[in-house]
Protein backbone atom coordinates (compact mmCIF):
# COMPACT_ATOMS: atom_id res chain seq x y z
CA UNK A 1 0.00 0.00 0.00
CA UNK A 2 1.22 3.47 -0.67
CA UNK A 3 0.71 7.31 -0.08
CA UNK A 4 1.34 10.39 -2.08
CA UNK A 5 3.06 13.79 -0.34
CA UNK A 6 1.78 16.51 -0.81
CA UNK A 7 4.81 17.67 -3.50
CA UNK A 8 3.53 15.01 -5.40
CA UNK A 9 6.48 13.07 -4.27
CA UNK A 10 6.12 9.38 -3.68
CA UNK A 11 6.48 7.91 -0.01
CA UNK A 12 6.74 4.30 0.73
CA UNK A 13 4.33 3.42 3.75
CA UNK A 14 6.41 2.29 6.97
CA UNK A 15 6.07 -1.32 7.54
CA UNK A 16 4.65 -0.65 11.04
CA UNK A 17 1.79 1.57 9.88
CA UNK A 18 0.73 -1.00 7.17
CA UNK A 19 0.11 -3.31 9.62
CA UNK A 20 -2.11 -0.96 12.01
CA UNK A 21 -3.94 -0.11 8.64
CA UNK A 22 -4.48 -3.80 8.48
CA UNK A 23 -5.91 -4.40 11.73
CA UNK A 24 -7.86 -1.18 11.51
CA UNK A 25 -9.50 -2.80 8.50
CA UNK A 26 -9.96 -6.29 9.69
CA UNK A 27 -11.80 -4.18 13.21
CA UNK A 28 -14.23 -2.47 10.58
CA UNK A 29 -15.40 -5.70 8.88
CA UNK A 30 -15.77 -7.40 12.59
CA UNK A 31 -17.95 -4.68 12.71
CA UNK A 32 -19.91 -4.69 9.90
CA UNK A 33 -20.36 -8.68 10.35
CA UNK A 34 -21.80 -8.17 14.02
CA UNK A 35 -24.46 -5.18 12.43
CA UNK A 36 -25.09 -7.74 9.70
CA UNK A 37 -25.41 -10.76 12.27
CA UNK A 38 -27.36 -8.68 15.17
CA UNK A 39 -30.11 -6.95 12.45
CA UNK A 40 -30.51 -10.43 10.92
CA UNK A 41 -31.57 -11.49 14.80
CA UNK A 42 -33.75 -8.80 15.30
CA UNK A 43 -35.38 -9.83 12.34
CA UNK A 44 -35.61 -13.48 12.96
CA UNK A 45 -36.93 -12.58 16.58
CA UNK A 46 -39.91 -10.29 14.88
CA UNK A 47 -40.80 -13.07 12.22
CA UNK A 48 -40.97 -15.44 15.99
CA UNK A 49 -42.78 -12.71 17.40
CA UNK A 50 -45.61 -12.63 14.77
CA UNK A 51 -46.12 -16.35 14.87
CA UNK A 52 -46.14 -16.81 18.62
CA UNK A 53 -48.86 -14.01 17.66
CA UNK A 54 -50.72 -15.35 15.18
CA UNK A 55 -50.50 -19.08 16.95
CA UNK A 56 -52.30 -17.52 20.81
CA UNK A 57 -54.99 -15.31 18.35
CA UNK A 58 -56.06 -18.92 16.73
CA UNK A 59 -56.20 -20.26 20.67
CA UNK A 60 -58.83 -17.54 21.23
CA UNK A 61 -62.64 -18.59 22.39
CA UNK A 62 -63.74 -17.99 18.74
CA UNK A 63 -62.03 -21.25 17.73
CA UNK A 64 -62.25 -23.02 20.93
CA UNK A 65 -64.80 -25.29 19.37
CA UNK A 66 -62.13 -26.56 17.16
CA UNK A 67 -59.88 -28.00 19.84
CA UNK A 68 -62.89 -29.03 21.75
CA UNK A 69 -63.71 -30.82 18.64
CA UNK A 70 -60.10 -32.63 18.58
CA UNK A 71 -60.81 -33.41 22.07
CA UNK A 72 -63.52 -35.41 21.01
CA UNK A 73 -62.56 -37.15 18.67
CA UNK A 74 -59.47 -38.54 21.10
CA UNK A 75 -62.11 -39.15 23.40
CA UNK A 76 -64.38 -41.07 20.94
CA UNK A 77 -61.35 -43.18 20.15
CA UNK A 78 -60.93 -44.79 23.54
CA UNK A 79 -64.72 -44.54 24.30
CA UNK A 80 -66.33 -48.16 24.24
CA UNK A 81 -68.85 -47.73 21.17
CA UNK A 82 -72.72 -48.24 22.31
CA UNK A 83 -74.25 -51.42 21.27
CA UNK A 84 -75.23 -51.94 17.82
CA UNK A 85 -78.72 -52.32 16.59
CA UNK A 86 -80.25 -55.53 16.74
CA UNK A 87 -78.99 -57.98 14.14
CA UNK A 88 -81.67 -60.32 14.37
CA UNK A 89 -84.44 -58.20 15.71
CA UNK A 90 -84.61 -58.06 19.20
CA UNK A 91 -86.44 -54.67 20.06
CA UNK A 92 -84.70 -54.31 23.63
CA UNK A 93 -81.51 -54.23 22.14
CA UNK A 94 -82.19 -51.53 19.62
CA UNK A 95 -83.75 -49.40 22.76
CA UNK A 96 -80.52 -49.52 24.71
CA UNK A 97 -78.99 -48.57 21.55
CA UNK A 98 -81.02 -45.34 21.08
CA UNK A 99 -80.69 -44.83 24.91
CA UNK A 100 -77.08 -45.08 24.68
CA UNK A 101 -76.59 -42.69 21.54
CA UNK A 102 -78.85 -39.80 22.75
CA UNK A 103 -77.61 -39.92 26.02
CA UNK A 104 -73.94 -39.69 24.59
CA UNK A 105 -74.71 -36.97 22.12
CA UNK A 106 -77.01 -34.93 24.40
CA UNK A 107 -73.84 -33.16 25.86
CA UNK A 108 -71.68 -32.84 22.80
CA UNK A 109 -73.82 -31.42 20.30
CA UNK A 110 -71.63 -28.36 20.14
CA UNK A 111 -68.75 -30.87 19.15
CA UNK A 112 -70.53 -31.27 15.61
CA UNK A 113 -70.64 -28.84 12.85
CA UNK A 114 -73.82 -30.22 11.34
CA UNK A 115 -76.53 -32.98 11.63
CA UNK A 116 -74.78 -34.94 8.98
CA UNK A 117 -71.47 -35.20 10.73
CA UNK A 118 -73.86 -36.68 13.94
CA UNK A 119 -75.30 -39.04 11.34
CA UNK A 120 -72.26 -40.51 10.18
CA UNK A 121 -70.95 -40.84 13.92
CA UNK A 122 -74.06 -43.05 14.81
CA UNK A 123 -73.77 -44.95 11.31
CA UNK A 124 -70.00 -46.11 12.39
CA UNK A 125 -71.38 -47.77 15.72
CA UNK A 126 -73.69 -50.11 13.35
CA UNK A 127 -72.69 -54.04 13.65
CA UNK A 128 -72.88 -56.57 15.52
CA UNK A 129 -71.99 -56.36 19.40
CA UNK A 130 -68.82 -57.85 20.13
CA UNK A 131 -70.56 -60.98 22.12
CA UNK A 132 -72.47 -62.16 19.34
CA UNK A 133 -71.13 -64.56 17.48
CA UNK A 134 -70.64 -63.77 13.70
CA UNK A 135 -71.11 -66.53 10.95
CA UNK A 136 -69.51 -64.17 8.23
CA UNK A 137 -67.79 -61.28 6.97
CA UNK A 138 -71.08 -59.86 5.81
CA UNK A 139 -72.27 -56.31 7.08
CA UNK A 140 -75.05 -56.84 9.32
CA UNK A 141 -78.72 -55.35 8.57
CA UNK A 142 -78.09 -51.90 10.34
CA UNK A 143 -74.89 -51.70 7.77
CA UNK A 144 -76.58 -52.68 4.93
CA UNK A 145 -78.99 -49.74 5.68
CA UNK A 146 -77.70 -47.28 5.75
CA UNK A 147 -75.35 -48.41 2.84
CA UNK A 148 -79.09 -48.14 1.10
CA UNK A 149 -79.23 -44.35 2.29
CA UNK A 150 -76.06 -43.20 1.33
CA UNK A 151 -76.81 -44.82 -2.19
CA UNK A 152 -80.29 -43.52 -2.88
CA UNK A 153 -79.04 -40.13 -2.06
CA UNK A 154 -75.90 -40.36 -3.94
CA UNK A 155 -77.94 -41.35 -7.07
CA UNK A 156 -80.83 -38.41 -6.31
CA UNK A 157 -77.24 -35.89 -7.18
CA UNK A 158 -76.80 -37.72 -10.19
CA UNK A 159 -73.40 -39.78 -11.14
CA UNK A 160 -72.89 -42.62 -8.72
CA UNK A 161 -69.85 -44.01 -8.03
CA UNK A 162 -70.12 -46.98 -5.60
CA UNK A 163 -66.54 -46.71 -4.81
CA UNK A 164 -66.69 -42.94 -3.98
CA UNK A 165 -66.96 -41.09 -0.80
CA UNK A 166 -70.71 -41.19 0.07
CA UNK A 167 -70.75 -39.95 3.31
CA UNK A 168 -69.12 -36.62 1.87
CA UNK A 169 -72.30 -36.27 -0.77
CA UNK A 170 -74.43 -33.53 0.93
CA UNK A 171 -77.79 -35.20 2.52
CA UNK A 172 -80.97 -34.27 0.97
CA UNK A 173 -83.31 -37.09 1.59
CA UNK A 174 -85.67 -37.19 4.45
CA UNK A 175 -84.41 -39.63 6.51
CA UNK A 176 -80.80 -37.96 6.64
CA UNK A 177 -82.03 -34.42 6.83
CA UNK A 178 -81.27 -34.77 10.71
CA UNK A 179 -80.24 -36.62 13.16
CA UNK A 180 -84.31 -37.36 14.49
CA UNK A 181 -85.08 -37.83 11.04
CA UNK A 182 -82.68 -40.93 10.83
CA UNK A 183 -83.10 -42.24 14.45
CA UNK A 184 -87.24 -42.77 13.23
CA UNK A 185 -86.09 -44.08 10.18
CA UNK A 186 -83.59 -46.78 12.03
CA UNK A 187 -86.98 -47.46 14.47
CA UNK A 188 -89.60 -47.65 11.80
CA UNK A 189 -86.68 -50.29 9.88
CA UNK A 190 -85.62 -52.15 12.58
CA UNK A 191 -87.68 -51.42 16.13
CA UNK A 192 -91.51 -51.28 15.59
CA UNK A 193 -92.20 -54.49 13.17
CA UNK A 194 -90.22 -56.36 15.86
CA UNK A 195 -92.05 -54.72 18.88
CA UNK A 196 -94.80 -55.63 16.91
CA UNK A 197 -94.06 -59.05 16.59
CA UNK A 198 -92.98 -59.26 20.24
CA UNK A 199 -96.61 -57.83 21.46
CA UNK A 200 -98.35 -60.14 19.98
CA UNK A 201 -96.37 -63.02 21.35
CA UNK A 202 -97.00 -61.74 24.84
CA UNK A 203 -100.62 -61.27 23.58
CA UNK A 204 -100.80 -64.75 23.22
CA UNK A 205 -98.89 -65.43 26.30
CA UNK A 206 -101.58 -63.28 28.02
CA UNK A 207 -103.60 -64.87 30.75
CA UNK A 208 -105.12 -63.58 33.75
CA UNK A 209 -104.32 -66.68 36.27
CA UNK A 210 -103.88 -65.42 39.55
CA UNK A 211 -104.17 -61.61 38.39
CA UNK A 212 -106.82 -59.65 39.62
CA UNK A 213 -109.57 -58.52 36.49
CA UNK A 214 -108.24 -54.86 36.61
CA UNK A 215 -104.63 -56.49 36.28
CA UNK A 216 -105.81 -58.46 33.69
CA UNK A 217 -107.79 -55.73 32.24
CA UNK A 218 -104.70 -53.31 32.11
CA UNK A 219 -101.92 -55.50 31.11
CA UNK A 220 -104.36 -57.00 28.43
CA UNK A 221 -105.23 -53.59 27.27
CA UNK A 222 -100.99 -52.61 27.07
CA UNK A 223 -100.47 -54.97 24.77
CA UNK A 224 -103.82 -55.39 22.24
CA UNK A 225 -102.94 -51.81 21.13
CA UNK A 226 -100.02 -52.74 19.53
CA UNK A 227 -101.09 -55.50 17.39
CA UNK A 228 -102.65 -55.00 14.42
CA UNK A 229 -106.26 -56.84 14.82
CA UNK A 230 -109.73 -56.31 13.85
CA UNK A 231 -112.30 -56.13 17.29
CA UNK A 232 -113.62 -59.72 16.44
CA UNK A 233 -109.97 -61.39 17.00
CA UNK A 234 -109.26 -58.59 20.03
CA UNK A 235 -112.20 -59.92 21.62
CA UNK A 236 -111.46 -63.75 21.19
CA UNK A 237 -107.92 -62.89 22.51
CA UNK A 238 -109.28 -61.25 25.28
CA UNK A 239 -111.72 -64.40 26.61
CA UNK A 240 -109.60 -67.19 25.80
CA UNK A 241 -107.25 -65.51 28.52
CA UNK A 242 -109.87 -64.80 31.34
CA UNK A 243 -110.59 -67.56 33.97
CA UNK A 244 -113.16 -69.84 33.31
CA UNK A 245 -115.37 -69.35 36.27
CA UNK A 246 -115.77 -65.33 35.27
CA UNK A 247 -116.99 -66.13 31.78
CA UNK A 248 -119.43 -68.44 33.71
CA UNK A 249 -120.83 -65.68 35.69
CA UNK A 250 -121.01 -63.22 32.48
CA UNK A 251 -122.30 -65.72 30.04
CA UNK A 252 -125.64 -64.12 28.91
CA UNK A 253 -127.22 -62.33 26.21
CA UNK A 254 -125.77 -59.21 26.81
CA UNK A 255 -122.12 -60.94 26.84
CA UNK A 256 -123.19 -62.55 23.83
CA UNK A 257 -124.16 -59.32 21.85
CA UNK A 258 -121.31 -57.52 23.29
CA UNK A 259 -119.44 -56.41 20.03
CA UNK A 260 -116.79 -53.96 21.67
CA UNK A 261 -114.05 -55.19 23.51
CA UNK A 262 -114.57 -52.30 25.73
CA UNK A 263 -117.73 -53.82 26.44
CA UNK A 264 -116.62 -57.49 27.14
CA UNK A 265 -113.89 -55.54 29.68
CA UNK A 266 -117.14 -54.17 31.46
CA UNK A 267 -119.13 -57.07 32.02
CA UNK A 268 -116.44 -59.41 32.93
CA UNK A 269 -115.00 -56.68 35.59
CA UNK A 270 -119.20 -56.65 36.87
CA UNK A 271 -119.15 -60.62 37.17
CA UNK A 272 -115.51 -60.95 38.65
CA UNK A 273 -117.21 -58.50 41.26
CA UNK A 274 -120.28 -60.83 42.03
CA UNK A 275 -117.76 -63.94 42.12
CA UNK A 276 -116.50 -61.57 45.30
CA UNK A 277 -119.58 -60.41 46.64
CA UNK A 278 -120.81 -64.03 46.36
CA UNK A 279 -117.57 -65.46 47.80
CA UNK A 280 -118.46 -63.46 51.13
CA UNK A 281 -122.17 -65.16 51.84
CA UNK A 282 -121.80 -67.62 54.49
CA UNK A 283 -121.33 -71.14 53.80
CA UNK A 284 -124.78 -73.13 54.12
CA UNK A 285 -124.30 -75.84 56.49
CA UNK A 286 -127.09 -77.95 54.65
CA UNK A 287 -125.26 -77.98 51.92
CA UNK A 288 -122.30 -79.74 53.60
CA UNK A 289 -124.68 -82.70 54.87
Amino acid sequence: MSFHDATGGHLEEHPNNQGQSQQRATAEERVDQLTQDVSGMREDIARLMRIMESKFSSQQPRNENTHQHVAHDDQLQYQAPPPPPPPEGDSAQILSFLRTIRDHLRPRVSFFETDTQQIIWISQHFGYGPSTQRKSTAPSPAENWYTSLITDNAQRHGSFNPYGNLDGIPFTIPALLSVEAFLEALISVFGDRFMKENAKRALSACKQGNSTIGEYNSRFSSLVYLVEEVEEARIKQYVSGLNPWIISQAMSKEWRNANTLDARMELATEAAAQLDLLSLLPTDPSSQS
